[in-house]
């Protein structure tokens, strides 16, 4: 019979009450839907909820639990589980056949679903509230109150008669009443218990506002995003000073793939209105401090990107290194300010988004017509440049940069922009329709320009690119990846001492990790006075997307007292990060002293409690069994317990790419090696099996899922990188280097499908030699 076996669950744990308080309502129910093909075909689903939380599930195909958090469990036993799974096999078996059995009896036409949610709310130990109901086919068929069955109005006699036959069953009623007043609450209760430090962890939002899609002329559809926050109660409104807009409307609370949730709520009003407008947004991780974000326009659309400090831009950057007649690599990437969207495979001609939102607003038909263009264009490009080589008088290996793009500033002015460079030095670029030769390109540079001239169709394609395509691939990117892009994420600081400058000289080093958005500043102060002998590194990308830094001071020894580092950055509200040298910073070799003085100080006051209360001959006694069974016997089983972390291997990637220029006709190149564990590794520039001594590391920092990164950098002459070639050596690789040559080997950095925009100067080049030979 329906619903006959899931209350002889009850029979395995007796009721009791349990004496934690709850405060406020929640709730624990088991879900169940059941699926009748036909006769002879059956499929049954179940999960448990914790509120509107996932915690349980059911695997049907072998008949088990499915346990979704380390405390799904609460305080039940093992034992107390393994007879569930038993008893739930047992219930649907036993369902199945009743079903099947009496389904012409009942009036049951296949297909039909059953489904059924059973369970307890807590309002407090003393009152929990319990439900059973059941549903044929969506709609209310029967449920349990009291010490009976009742059937739903909708269920109409079929309900009833099954209804009339379940309360025959006294002991069916008992064993349901047990089950969801009794054990469902006890259970209840030890779910919160073991998963509290979960369950009362605190996720603060993160939130930006859009505008939605409209038909011009008409009024603006403004979008508040809220996302990322634990708990799900929360408060979000649209507001004009301190009024409520009664227009706003809340769509439903969605989860997020890592348990944290996310809520969308909008506003429709006429454009000229929009001018004063805020979303406040409460929830219980801010502390009672609402968040506040004023709706601004900062660019034709209605699009909001915050608080801007400068123009934003989209660039592409193109490295074409020509070694010899037949030996050609090129390298690229696409960015957004300093962050790198896109890159291209040059052995697959494959386009590689680096983001989910590298697409912008572009259709995947605008991307697969740009991809099949830019092969073309690359084909072409090389074939050109190898037949014109010696009539522009250009000597192997030679180098051929650009960049192109487009900045969009405050107020909605856009500035686009194309250069090219060969070798390291400026040669042309691209001004109000027009080829204009760089001073340092010479003759050369203008006579490339002049054969380009007569191309009008060429510089129209370009200019198109530049002003039209540019510019609405940015502003589909700043719109697509906004989630991302406006996000803040809190520097982390410490300090430490480098390598001895020279005698009676420190090295003192600020290290700042794991900040996002990239522009942040770092000084070395006393007091309020800036320390104008601060050097300061590059910034460099951490494997999570967020950056890091180090600042540098050389000073005498004696000084260093009363020095501080202060950090300034966007996600920090105002609020300087200060540490002070000797002080709110502890380095490593702080940290190890001040354990060894507490081990010394717990032994000597150890020592003394023996003294006073014990023989010395037990002190030694006690002494000696601590060092030579207890300590060993701990030593071997930290190494059996941590076997599993101490041992794992995991293999680093790698990549290279090319850092600021460090001067004209000079190359920095950089070899990043990330997701490597454990943390000993050797990373070296080399040419050829020669290491290359300029080769600079950087520290080995932590990447968040607990492996670790470092860069390491070469400063060489533009003429100089082909040949050279970057190598890995880790435990992970079996022996094995990982090696990357510059211009061969590894592309992972390499350009995106977009870089069609750059049909820059060397684009132009390559199509005006193919028109000239074939005109």
């Amino acid at each position: 019979m329906l619903l006959l076996y899931l209350p002889s669950l009850a029979l395995l744990l007796p009721g009791s009450d349990n004496a934690h308080v709850v405060q406020e309502q929640i709730s624990f129910h088991l879900i169940q839907i059941s699926s009748f093909a036909n006769q002879s075909w059956a499929k049954h689903q179940g999960s448990g909820w914790l509120d509107e939380l996932q915690i349980h599930g059911w695997k049907s195909e072998s008949g088990t639990i499915i346990f979704l958090h380390t405390w799904s469990k609460g305080n039940f036993s093992n034992k107390e589980f393994v007879f569930l799974e038993l008893l739930f096999r047992e219930y649907f078996i036993g369902l199945t056949q009743q079903i099947q059995t009496h389904a012409s009896q009942f009036h049951f036409e296949y297909p039909f679903e059953i489904q059924a949610s059973a369970g307890c709310e807590l309002h407090s130990p003393e009152s929990p509230e319990s439900f059973f109901q059941a549903a044929f086919e969506g709609s209310d068929f029967l449920s349990f109150q009291n010490i009976s069955w009742v059937p739903a109005p909708e269920g109409g006699s079929r309900a009833k008669k099954i209804c009339d036959l379940l309360n025959r069953y006294e002991g069916i009623k008992e064993i349901v009443y047990n089950l969801t007043r009794n054990t469902c609450p006890r259970f209840l209760l030890g779910l919160l218990d073991a998963g509290k430090r979960e369950l009362q962890r605190r996720v603060r939002p993160e939130a930006w506002l859009s505008s939605g899609l409209t038909v011009e002329p008409g009024p603006l559809l403004l979008v508040c995003h809220v996302s990322g926050f634990y708990p799900k109660p929360i408060w979000v409104m649209w507001m004009r000073g301190e009024q409520e807009q009664v227009g706003t409307k809340q769509d439903d609370i969605l989860p997020n793939a890592d348990g944290t949730w996310y809520l969308r709520v909008i506003l429709e009003v006429a454009a000229e209105e929009a001018s004063g407008l805020s979303c406040r947004v409460r929830h219980s991780s801010l502390g009672g401090q609402d968040m506040i974000l004023y709706w601004a326009v900062l660019y034709p659309g209605g699009d909001n990107q915050g608080a801007s400090q400068g123009p934003t831009s989209f660039h592409l950057i193109q490295i074409s290194s020509f070694v010899n007649s037949t030996w050609i690599q090129y390298h690229g990437s696409g960015w957004l300010d300093g962050l790198q969207i896109h890159g291209w495979n040059s052995v697959t001609d494959t386009a590689i988004f680096l983001k989910p939102w590298s697409k912008g607003n572009f259709s995947d038909v605008e991307i697969s017509d740009l991809v099949e263009l830019f092969r073309v264009y690359t084909f072409a490009f090389i074939r050109e440049m190898r037949a014109h080589v010696h009539e522009f008088q250009l000597e192997y290996p030679f180098e051929i940069q650009g960049i192109a793009g487009c900045e969009l500033h405050s107020g909605g002015a856009i500035l686009s922009f194309l250069r090219g460079a060969l070798g390291g030095l400026d040669f042309v670029s691209f001004r109000n329709s027009s080829c204009v030769p760089a001073p340092e390109g010479g003759s050369r540079a203008q006579l490339v320009c002049a054969l380009l001239r007569p191309y009008g169709d060429i510089f129209h394609i370009v200019k198109k690119l530049l002003y039209e395509t540019c510019p609405r691939f940015l502003l589909g990117v700043l719109e697509a990846g906004k989630a991302d892009l406006q996000r803040q994420v809190k520097p982390e600081a410490w300090l430490s001492s480098g390598p001895s400058p020279g005698p009676g000289r420190l090295l003192l080093v600020c290290h700042v990790s794991g900040f996002y958005p990239k522009p942040v500043w770092v000084m070395w102060m006393r007091g309020d006075q800036e320390q104008q002998g601060t050097q300061r590194g590059d910034i460099l990308p951490n494997g999570d997307g967020t950056w890091h830094l180090q600042a540098t001071l050389d000073v005498a020894a004696g000084e260093a007292a009363g020095l501080a580092c202060r950090v300034k950055h966007s996600s920090l509200g105002g609020q300087d990060l200060v540490l002070h040298w000797g002080g709110g910073s502890v380095s490593i070799a702080v940290i190890i002293l001040m354990v060894m003085v507490l081990c010394l100080v717990v032994s000597l006051g150890l020592a003394l409690w023996f003294w006073r209360h014990r023989p010395y001959g037990d002190i030694f006694h006690i002494v000696k069994k601590l060092l030579y069974e207890t300590c060993p016997r701990f030593l071997l089983g930290v190494l059996e317990a941590g076997k599993a972390d101490l041992q794992r291997q995991v293999k680093p990637e790698a990549w290279l790419s090319s850092g600021p220029s460090p001067g004209p006709g000079r190359l920095l190149l950089v070899c990043h090696v990330s997701g490597f564990y454990p943390k000993p590794v050797w990373v070296m520039w080399m040419r050829g099996d020669q290491e290359q001594q300029g080769t600079q590391r950087g520290d080995i920092l932590p990447n968040g899922d607990g492996t670790w990164h470092l860069q390491a950098t070469l400063d060489v002459a533009a003429g100089e990188a082909a040949g050279l070639a970057c190598r890995v050596k880790h435990s992970s690789l079996g022996g094995q280097d990982l090696v990357l040559h510059w211009g061969g080997g590894s592309v992972s950095i390499a350009v995106i499908i977009l870089m069609v925009m750059v049909l820059c100067l060397v684009v132009s080049l390559g199509l005006a030699l193919w028109f000239w030979r074939h005109r």
